[in-house]
């Protein structure tokens, strides 16, 4: 009967300390398991925080540079444009697109000229898409027929400069009229074909503000085009930005300009500056911020002591261009974008 009792009581505790531990052991796997949500959702926060604020440090630094080094390019390239709003949108960790609304002052008329979107991420996978609207420069053939002109889905003629150097005798540009038509022995005698479109000014009333792209015979000092043509209907000063390399390359290929460099009139809200040594000043102080940052691609061959002038962007009303179509200086003159001056 002992011996019965005591196998009962050991059966019975057996079975008790057998619960407890599975009891204990369940309370342990319940706390591990509750310990591993919490920590894995604290890692997740943390590290989510941890992510958005090096992404957002990342997005902050990429795009101010960015912003500096637009605000410089724009203060010496595309004639009469100017960035009139912008935007930066994060478009998740370390990556963001930045969209430019790009305006051009012809006068007093302020013209929506395109959209340039730049897609920038931390492995520097850049995309950039420019608007049609927003180009300034073309390689499009010139046609003597003005309504065959390319003009942008904004309705903004492109402007064209021809360097002072090359001689366009195989007429790139399809250009040709009865003034300058050449003969069988001028084309074989390699007579340039001159551009002109200051004829088309006769046919404008004068309520209109007219943009014209005038390309040099020859380099000129700051000083002396502004003593030549008046200041107050310049509104770009084309600098000749070419290696004596680059100019040989370019002469063998009778190439256009692309992508010129110049002295603006207009500032960054797209306010025309009348002061003419300001607008120098800001030229020089744009080209020297751009080459401390490393940006200098289009601005290398610059002597900032000899700054040699080789066209220019006149905004006039038809009256007032017309007084310098004879000027010797010029030798093309391409017609930009016409407006209502009201």
């Amino acid at each position: 009967m002992s011996k019965d009792i005591d196998e009962l009581f050991s059966d019975r505790m057996e079975e008790e300390i057998k619960k407890e531990v599975k009891k204990k052991r369940n309370k342990l796997n319940v706390k591990l398991i509750a310990i591993g949500i919490i920590s894995t959702l604290i890692i997740i926060i943390v590290g989510n925080l941890a992510l958005n604020f090096a992404s957002n440090k990342y997005v902050e630094g990429s795009y101010s540079k960015e912003k500096i080094v637009k605000q410089l390019e724009y203060s010496i390239m595309y004639p009469n444009e100017y960035v009139g709003e912008e935007r930066c949108i994060e478009m998740g960790y370390f990556n963001y697109e930045t969209v430019d609304y790009v305006s051009k002052r012809i006068g007093s008329r302020v013209l929506f000229a395109g959209l340039k979107t730049n897609n920038r991420s931390i492995f520097d996978n850049k995309f950039e898409k420019v608007d049609q609207g927003g180009r300034t420069i073309s390689n499009i053939p010139l046609n003597d027929d003005i309504n065959k002109r390319y003009s942008t889905a904004y309705g903004l003629r492109e402007l064209h400069f021809l360097y002072p150097y090359v001689n366009y005798g195989r007429n790139i540009y399809e250009y040709e009229t009865d003034k300058n038509k050449r003969t069988e022995d001028e084309i074989s005698e390699g007579k340039e074909n001159i551009i002109n479109d200051f004829h088309f000014l006769d046919e404008m009333d004068d309520n209109k503000m007219v943009e014209m792209a005038l390309s040099f015979d020859k380099y000129y000092t700051y000083e002396e085009v502004n003593s030549i043509l008046d200041s107050n209907l310049i509104t770009f000063y084309w600098v000749d930005n070419n290696s004596d390399e680059e100019k040989k390359h370019i002469i063998e290929f009778n190439n256009p300009a692309f992508n010129v460099i110049g002295i603006k009139s207009i500032d960054g809200a797209g306010e025309f500056r009348s002061d003419t040594d300001g607008r120098m000043q800001n030229f020089k102080a744009a080209i020297k911020q751009l080459k401390d940052i490393g940006e200098a691609q289009y601005i290398k061959n610059i002597d900032e002591n000899d700054i040699r002038i080789i066209g220019a962007v006149v905004v006039g009303s038809p009256k007032e261009l017309k007084a310098i179509e004879n000027n010797p200086i010029i030798k093309h003159a391409v017609l930009g974008t016409v407006v209502d001056k009201y």
